[in-house]
């Protein structure tokens, strides 16, 4: 996603043309913290964020738009072809990766193209097991796919298997919003499997 394309998408919501494209691109910048929405007496306005270090804009959008956004289901985006190492690109709403993008990560295109194929592309979904030495760079290699491969879920989920996997799937819960949250730990971890399994959709799940 680019800024001039963002910028073109929130112009014509501004200007009361509703796409469902242009809906699904402001969602999705919204969740990676590229675009703010805040109050205004007309609707919301757009704050210009960093899309490719670019600034987007301001736009004023009409109540109909943003009771539309948060009505909108996400939908991943299509899928690159499975022989292309996918670009960087934003994480799906709701996501929790407690890491930023490592911006000297390089190789490994062999090993994560290979990643997206079987996670993807097959119809295998038992999962994958990365294994090796500790030291190898398993971690950034799992962190790197879900930068390039993350948009194409239904969502981003990550559990840090050294601590406490219920609290760590409950952080989870936590981070995609889920209402009615419930107070006690072991409800919101039947919560958000509940949510996992039940909503339609592929989701990246790593257990690091």
């Amino acid at each position: 996603m680019s800024a001039e394309y963002l910028a073109e998408a929130l112009k014509r919501l501004a200007s009361g043309l509703i796409r469902q494209d242009d809906l699904s691109e402001l969602q999705q910048a919204v969740a990676s913290g590229n675009i703010t929405l805040t109050s205004a007496s007309q609707g919301g306005v757009a704050v210009g964020g960093n899309v490719s270090g670019s600034i987007v804009g301001s736009f004023i959008l009409p109540p109909e738009v943003l009771k539309l956004l948060q009505q909108t289901p996400y939908r991943p985006a299509a899928l690159p072809p499975p022989e292309k190492l996918a670009d960087r690109g934003i994480l799906p709403p709701g996501f929790r990766l407690p890491f930023s993008q490592n911006a000297v990560f390089t190789g490994r295109q062999d090993d994560l193209i290979e990643l997206g194929r079987y996670l993807l592309y097959s119809h295998d979904k038992r999962g994958v097991v990365v294994s090796g030495m500790g030291g190898l760079g398993k971690s950034q290699l799992a962190v790197e796919f879900c930068y390039r491969y993350g948009r194409f879920f239904r969502g981003v989920h990550w559990i840090q298997a050294d601590l406490d996997i219920q609290a760590e799937i409950a952080e989870n819960g936590l981070a995609m919003g889920l209402p009615y949250w419930p107070d006690k730990l072991p409800e919101q971890v039947q919560a958000t499997l509940k949510v996992w399994q039940e909503e339609g959709g592929q989701r990246l799940i790593v257990l690091d």
